[in-house]
């Protein structure tokens, strides 16, 4: 009996229909809504400060006095409340670590104004990220590369530099906000209003950056 010939290309084909489909991941085209969202939230926050300008100066440090307050909000006591929460948080914030700050700047050290972990730059960081952010929702492509204009990066790698800092903010409001409830736990009723209205911003932010915090992950390990 003679054994039939086979043919090779009969061969390939059929390992080839044996073989696992593989599928390639697609190019994002679009930023999915929640992200949008989620960014929006912060953003939201961030938006209404009148002192935050004030603190992405890299040329002068600018400290928050009650008379700068007036300046920004005239008729106002600062202690009564009635700034928007983020200048609440902001005000509120540079008293309790005021001293800190005051020895660190006798020392030499300028952390606590300018450092990668200061309240300051933490703000100025993240308001950075929503803009990094916002341009590459308006602009991201699945068919052509466009150069974010902050980071000078496609706005594919733009996008993932925004969540750069949301996770270490998370935790960092978490902390501020623990530290501003323990004041508010000592001074008890005669706690002044805007020590309240800074601890629901921080709370705020903690909240909104976990989705972030969260999706930023996801892309790491992507």
């Amino acid at each position: 009996m003679r054994r039939q010939k086979l043919d090779p290309l009969s061969v390939l084909r059929a390992m080839r229909m044996q073989m696992p489909v593989v599928t390639r991941a697609q190019p994002l085209a679009a930023i999915p809504v929640h992200e949008i969202s989620a960014f929006d939230a912060v953003h939201a926050h961030l938006q209404q400060s009148k002192l935050l300008p004030l603190l992405s100066t890299t040329h002068t440090i600018v400290c928050i006095t009650d008379e700068l307050i007036r300046q920004h909000y005239p008729g106002i006591d600062p202690l009564a409340g009635g700034m928007a929460p983020i200048d609440a948080f902001i005000y509120v914030y540079e008293g309790m670590t005021e001293h800190e700050r005051r020895r660190a700047w006798a020392k030499g050290d300028v952390s606590q104004f300018l450092g990668e972990t200061g309240f300051r730059e933490l703000l100025v960081e993240l308001t950075r990220a929503c803009r990094i952010h916002h341009f590459c929702s308006l602009n991201l492509r699945g068919d052509t590369v466009v150069t974010e204009p902050i980071t000078k990066k496609p706005t594919i790698e733009a996008r993932k530099e925004a969540f750069a800092v949301t996770a270490r903010a998370r935790v960092a409001f978490q902390q501020m906000a623990g530290k501003i409830e323990k004041e508010i736990a000592a001074t008890g009723d005669d706690t002044p209003p805007v020590y309240r209205d800074a601890h629901q911003f921080a709370r705020a932010m903690q909240n909104d950056l976990a989705p972030l915090a969260s999706i930023g992950k996801q892309l790491r390990a992507s």
